[in-house]
């Protein structure tokens, strides 16, 4: 992109970062991204990390009156049953969960109606307590725009 002069962030996209780019140095950066290992051509070098921690399919936690944003690092105590099949199933595989906040409805369903937006989470720690609860921090990775939601035989 010769001549490229994008002044202003495009909201609906992520900026990943390889930490040894020395064409485009972090340092000068000054809005938010995540930072990867890796330098100029990380597309390319870190394919697999890309298709590893970036699933197309995630699980989603709705959970009211809470935020997680990229970048940050929150506890969650996670004892609904189906929560919990949730988890279990994110260790076996990416570790990864999508937080997001449900719709303020006047009935009350078992699946609630999801806002647009949320965040996609990595699970860094967890604890298994005596009577079957997780204890998790959860480390935001980057937003992401519900395209659809799928039916499945999941409880979650």
């Amino acid at each position: 992109m010769v001549n490229w002069k994008q002044e202003n962030v495009i909201d609906n996209i992520v900026h990943i970062h390889g930490i040894s780019d020395n064409v485009f140095p972090i340092k000068n950066l000054n809005q938010p991204f995540i930072k990867i290992r890796g330098g100029h051509a990380i597309i390319i070098t870190q394919a697999k990390w890309f298709n590893k921690e970036l699933p197309k399919i995630i699980p989603v936690f709705p959970l009211s009156n809470f935020i997680i944003f990229p970048g940050t690092t929150v506890p969650l105590n996670i004892f609904e049953p189906r929560y919990i099949d949730m988890i279990n199933d994110s260790l076996k595989s990416n570790k990864v969960i999508g937080m997001i906040q449900p719709k303020a409805t006047l009935n009350h369903k078992d699946v609630p109606e999801l806002h647009n937006v949320g965040c996609l989470g990595k699970i860094i720690s967890f604890n298994e307590t005596e009577d079957g609860r997780f204890l998790i921090e959860l480390k935001g990775i980057l937003r992401f725009e519900k395209t659809n939601e799928l039916e499945t035989s999941n409880q979650y």
